[in-house]
């Protein structure tokens, strides 16, 4: 999070507003040097008996590309470990 003083959120509140809205961006409020608040995006919250609600209206894969999918870890792993090793020699 990054600290800002409460006179700069004052000169410029909306800019500040902004940068959460658009950005995600946190602020915590200083007052004399010393944190009073912080500014950031509300957090989307779901309740326990929404969740299977939430999770039944994902959009499900084909086998085919979940299989894909689990591959492309292993993949991504070893192309890591091949760019590691040349920045290293």
């Amino acid at each position: 999070m990054t600290p800002i003083c409460m006179v700069d959120v004052a000169r410029h509140f909306a800019k500040y507003v902004d940068l959460v809205v658009n950005r995600g961006e946190r602020f915590t409020l200083l007052r004399d040097g010393k944190p009073v608040a912080e500014l950031g995006p509300v957090l989307q919250v779901v309740r326990l008996e929404d969740l299977a609600a939430v999770l039944n209206s994902l959009s499900r894969l084909a086998p085919a590309d979940a299989e894909a999918s689990s591959r492309k870890p292993d993949a991504a792993r070893e192309e890591l470990r091949e760019t590691e090793e040349s920045c290293a020699s």
